[in-house]
């Protein structure tokens, strides 16, 4: 394992990449005796394993109370952890049947389209809070004529409302325009 300084170029560039100075322990040890380092703060990044290399990057002081407070938390877990005997498993990387394995395609259903299923959520979501704007009597007829396990035709709702077969399409035809013109954002 060894340190890695990331330290700005030019502070007077955002942060991002090509404004990124990578120095070693002497070095760092150097500019931080320059008056070009005075008010600058850093703060070590979080390492997956004990082996990989410790980076410290120079941040923004909001940002390095924030990284240092995140970093006090995994340090308490971590202890926590030895305390109790509880084994952390890095998440990268998992060994199975003596196989260094990316813990990800462990985890990863292929059978499953996440995208296609957040867009159904999606689309479900978007479809409750329009029919949330329908009145109670548009709410039911949309209820009984599609949302049902065995939805009732024009005719056997005319029955039970007592009206023509007639009535119930145009109120049906109103109330899908009605729900069209809600879903048109």
């Amino acid at each position: 394992m060894k340190k890695v300084f990331l330290v700005r170029k030019d502070v007077t560039m955002p942060y991002g990449e090509g404004n990124w100075q990578i120095m070693n322990v002497a070095e760092f040890k150097k500019f931080r005796e320059t008056d070009e380092a005075k008010g600058r703060k850093f703060v070590r990044l979080f390492q997956q394993d004990y082996e990989s290399d410790l980076i410290i990057k120079e941040c923004e002081p909001d940002e390095a109370r924030q990284l240092k407070t995140a970093m006090q938390k995994v340090r308490r877990n971590q202890k926590y952890a030895e305390k109790n005997g509880i084994v952390e498993i890095p998440y990268s990387q998992v060994n199975v049947d003596e196989e260094m394995v990316d813990s990800e395609e462990l985890i990863a259903d292929e059978t499953q389209d996440v995208e296609s299923i957040v867009d159904k959520k999606l689309e479900k979501e978007t479809l409750y809070i329009a029919l949330s704007k329908l009145t109670k009597a548009e709410k039911d007829l949309i209820r009984f004529m599609f949302l049902q396990d065995k939805p009732m035709t024009e005719r056997e709702l005319a029955v039970v409302y007592k009206v023509s077969a007639v009535t119930i399409h145009k109120r049906k035809v109103a109330v899908l325009k009605k729900l069209h013109t809600i879903l048109k954002f």
